[in-house]
């Protein structure tokens, strides 16, 4: 129920102004009582009788134990079904009473005029009606802006809308005199509006506080047929929110609070006064005006007193003042200084127009303002350009110095590490050393004492086996590095993939103290030559992803793209001969079945492959060889890691590993990262996708998106939707890609950004408000599994910004995304298309959402990442 609230009789307000007008022990007809406050009231503190009319069932009741007789409910409470008339026709009331009706209703004038008809001779009726001319609506219409709410103004309740003029002619129509007419007022900034003047420009501003009754927020008429009327008119028109003033000083401080102030209502734009002084002033400051930004002249101010009238000594604080008495005021606080000589005057006459507070009239006053504004304006800019560079080579320096510290910092590390080492090695010297003297000396009194050669023999034996133990010992020690070798010939598609990796090899570095040498190996895939000059450098990786690998090196593999099965074997051999050359052997290729042969075998796992994909029927003799790889293959891992639960479950399903199995998710932002991404002020109404646009295996699906949007316009007519996303070079993409151009230029909301850089797309989130995500649609994901999302960076990174993410409820997106809490899952073209309905529908669902997307993209986080990879290698026997 609204309007609940109790009577506040402590300030002047539309009830108020009611009980001020109604006497007591009254016969009072109520229309749309709500719960009865005004009629509690009437009836416990005035003795009224009071009957009421309330379309609410459930507030009429409560309305209903203060009154003589209510009609209550959706037949007999509905006004305009005039019920009332037949039941009140033998009343004769002393007032009827409609606070905040008349607006509710369809024909307020055929209300009014059946209502007239119950009035006694002597009786009035009460009316509330609220402004819709007040500041506050019209600073957000200036803003095209017009906001209903539950209560006030705009009300969305309301049919009909009032000014001063339609109210007068509502009651001429009507036949009702005005007795007395009252206002409640309310200032702009102080009400159920959230704005404030300064959302206008200073002009605006100026122009809408010297309007007529322009923080009336409610007219209350007292109106009658038959009784007598006064046409009193209680309305103040005007706020003074502008005055000019005079203050003496009196013993060298203006005397306030004596100021002599006039309100300024522009009646013309010409001010004249005579101030009379104050015993003891010695100046006379004038303020034409509380505005900054105001031009004025000053046709005379004169000095009068006994001997006569004469021109005044002034000065001003005007930002310009030209010799005809053109005085331009930049400031707020504009003061024109009058110099009072002596006891020989006793008032001063000031005669000033404002000629110019809304428009410019006099050109030269503003061009000269303007040119020296500019002038300073120019030198405050070199000023800030000067010290901004200052900065920047501070900051330079700055950063230098850190990064040799840093670079000192790591020199003393090593060599603090390699002196451990030197005296570990000296120490590990002198005990062999002095084995080998012990030894000596035992053989010396053997061969003494006993001459015999094959004592001798045996001594020297045993003084070899020592030899080689120390050694042994000593070799252990030199050791100090670990050898990590990563397979992902992907390495320049620089995608998520990619970044995963990356991130990985930063991990690795850091968890060894930067004492493992890791290579990324490569070789030639999809006609790209490892060895060409512009094939990726580590730089490119760290710039991309913003990493600093400094162990990480790349290891390229002069390997040819095979041409038939056998060849393809044989290469699978050579990589998986290199791989036993390392400590830790990490298999990063999306389903690759290459073997491990280091001494710990790890398998990022993108998605499993197959087990024995049927060779060519020529080579039918490889079928037995490849499915004994196969066990070959599983059984060489210590440890698949997979990249989400989608992952898991069918690596598992696939390949039977049991327990060497962990789930592993990517890392997409740093924790600190995510905080203050989702920002709601910058979001606008954009839908967008992210992804490379391609055909085959897991494909982002543009093409069927782009039509779910143009096939339903007029559910996104008030949207955008941008697509983002790298451009592959093959046919079949471009062709692929053509078919979205196509297809978005029958619409004009349908935006391609192709090959977006990292900013642009990072903006694009910022601003968006809903993800589509549809790979894996249109494909049985039980058949072809391998063709779904298998994990889904891009929804984790629209929720990190706050988008809301409507996702195809198939492979890893399903799980990311908790469907109903931070977005949604879809299953058809309707299903997607009426998910996002509720989202543009309802924009409270969508920010709450969207607070829980951001927290919840925290899982993954790169420090979460980083964490749980630390679990699975403290494990590792290295």
């Amino acid at each position: 129920m609204r309007y609940e609230e109790s009577i506040d009789t402590s300030y002047n307000n539309t009830m108020t102004i009611f009980l001020d007008e109604i006497k007591k022990d009254s016969i009072v007809l109520e229309f749309g009582p709500a719960s009865g406050r005004l009629t509690k009231y009437l009836k416990q503190n005035y003795g009224c009788k009071v009957y009421i009319v309330e379309i609410d069932h459930e507030a009429g009741e409560v309305a209903s134990q203060y009154a003589e007789k209510a009609l209550i409910g959706q037949e007999a409470g509905n006004i305009e079904t005039y019920q009332w008339l037949h039941e009140f026709e033998g009343i004769k009331f002393d007032y009827i009473l409609f606070a905040d009706v008349l607006e509710h209703l369809h024909d307020p004038e055929n209300v009014l005029m059946n209502a007239k008809s119950l009035l006694g001779d002597d009786g009035y009726i009460l009316v509330s009606l609220p402004n819709i001319a007040h500041n506050s609506v019209i600073i957000d219409l200036l803003n095209n802006q017009f906001r209903y709410s539950k209560t006030g103004l705009l009300d969305d309740t309301h049919l009909r809308f009032w000014t001063y003029s339609s109210v007068e002619k509502l009651f001429q129509k009507t036949g009702l005199n005005v007795d007395v007419r009252y206002a409640t007022y309310s200032q702009v900034g102080f009400n159920e509006f959230d704005n404030k003047y300064s959302d206008c420009s200073p002009n605006t501003e100026f122009e809408l506080k010297t309007r007529d009754m322009a923080e009336v927020y409610q007219f209350v008429y007292k109106v009658s047929e038959k009784a007598p009327c006064r046409n009193l008119n209680k309305i103040r028109n005007l706020t003074d929110y502008y005055y000019a003033q005079f203050l003496d000083k009196i013993e060298d401080e203006y005397d306030i609070e004596n100021a002599e102030k006039d309100t300024l209502l522009f009646e013309n734009m010409k001010y004249v006064k005579k101030h009379e002084f104050k015993q003891g002033s010695s100046f006379v400051r004038f303020d034409p005006i509380n505005k900054e930004n105001c031009c004025i002249k000053i046709n005379h101010i004169l000095l009068g007193g006994a001997e006569g009238v004469f021109d005044a000594k002034y000065y001003t604080n005007a930002l310009c003042q030209l010799d005809d008495g053109i005085c331009y005021f930049g400031n707020r606080d504009p003061q024109v200084i009058i110099s009072v000589e002596g006891d020989k005057y006793s008032y001063v006459e000031v005669d000033i127009e404002y000629i110019s507070l809304v428009d410019d009239k006099y050109d030269r006053t503003f061009s000269a303002v303007s040119d020296m504004l500019k002038r300073e304006n120019d030198i405050i800019i070199q000023k800030e350009n000067y010290i901004g560079e200052q900065r920047d080579i501070i900051c330079n320096k700055d950063n230098e110095i850190k990064e040799l510290n840093g670079i000192v910092e790591q020199k003393e590390n090593y060599i603090g590490e390699q002196r451990e080492v030197l005296r570990e090695l000296e120490a590990e010297k002198n005990e062999v050393i002095n084995q080998l003297y012990a030894i000596i000396q035992q053989q010396d009194e053997m061969i003494l004492n006993r001459g015999s050669v094959i004592r001798d023999m045996s001594g020297r034996k045993h003084l070899q086996i020592a030899i080689g133990k120390a050694k042994a010992k000593i070799m252990q020690k030199k050791k100090s590095h670990i050898k990590i070798g990563i397979l992902n010939p992907y390495l320049p598609t620089l995608g998520g993939g990619e970044k995963h990796m990356g991130y990985l090899c930063q991990f690795l570095e850091e968890y060894y103290n930067y004492k493992a040498d890791i290579d990324i190996i490569v070789y030639n895939y999809n006609d790209i030559n490892v060895f060409s000059d512009d094939y990726i450098t580590i730089e490119d990786v760290n710039k991309q992803f913003g990493l600093n690998l400094k162990k990480t090196k790349i290891k390229k593999l002069d390997l040819s793209v095979p041409a038939v099965a056998i060849e393809t074997v044989e290469q699978r051999q050579v990589v998986e001969h290199v791989s036993s050359s390392y400590d830790i052997f990490i298999n990063f290729m999306f389903q690759s079945k290459h073997i491990g042969r280091a001494k710990i075998n790890i398998y990022e796992c993108m998605f499993p492959p197959k087990r024995m994909e049927p060779m060519p029927v020529i080579y039918p003799a490889y079928r037995p060889v490849e499915q004994q790889h196969d066990q070959e293959f599983a059984d060489s891992y210590q440890l698949f890691i997979s990249n989400s639960e989608y992952t898991n479950h069918w690596t598992e399903a696939m390949w039977q590993i049991g327990d060497r199995k962990t789930i592993i998710y990517p890392p997409v932002f740093a924790e600190k990262e995510i905080i203050g991404k989702y920002q709601e002020s910058k979001k606008q109404n954009i839908i967008m996708s992210v992804g490379r646009f391609f055909v085959g295996a897991h494909s982002k699906k543009q093409l069927d998106l782009v039509k779910f949007f143009v096939n339903h316009q007029e559910v996104f007519k008030n949207y955008e939707y941008h697509l983002a996303g790298a451009v592959a070079t093959y046919q079949e993409d471009v062709d692929y890609l053509n078919q979205i151009k196509e297809l978005a230029a029958t619409v004009d909301n349908v935006f391609i950004h192709e090959n977006c850089p990292f900013d642009e797309l990072m903006d694009l989130y910022s601003r968006a408000k809903i993800f589509w995500h549809g790979t894996g649609y249109g494909v049985n994901e039980n058949e072809q599994p391998e063709k779904m999302e298998h994990f889904g960076i891009t929804p984790v990174e629209a929720m990190s910004y706050g988008v809301i993410p409507v996702v195809i409820n198939k492979g890893g997106p399903k799980e990311t995304v908790v469907d109903g809490e931070i977005g949604y899952c879809w299953n058809t073209e309707e299903e997607c298309v009426s998910k996002t309905k509720l989202l543009i529908e309802d924009d409270e669902l969508r920010r709450k959402m969207a607070v829980k997307a951001a927290e919840r993209a925290k899982e993954y986080s790169i420090e979460k990442f980083f964490e749980r990879h630390r679990s699975v290698f403290d494990g590792l026997q290295i």
